[in-house]
């Protein structure tokens, strides 16, 4: 689970990644792990579009970004 700081600016949003929780961490591949738990501190700058319950979140460029679920704390 990646966990973000987000802000809004029309159908903008800017988020800072803060913290990756693993639920099954792999014991044997260290470099996908360090490649993971880089993402801290990562800002990314996207649109994004609500229809009905799904978020979609596109690149600045139109192209459709990763697919997560996003959750309001």
């Amino acid at each position: 689970m990646l966990t973000a700081d987000s802000e809004t600016n029309g159908n903008q949003i800017k988020q800072t990644f803060t913290r990756v929780e693993w639920n099954l961490k792999p014991e044997h591949s260290s470099l996908f792990i360090r490649d993971q738990d880089s993402l801290v501190g990562y800002k990314s700058d996207l649109r994004y579009e609500v229809d009905g319950k799904q978020l979609f979140l596109y690149t600045q460029a139109g192209s459709e970004d990763v697919n997560i679920a996003c959750h309001k704390s």
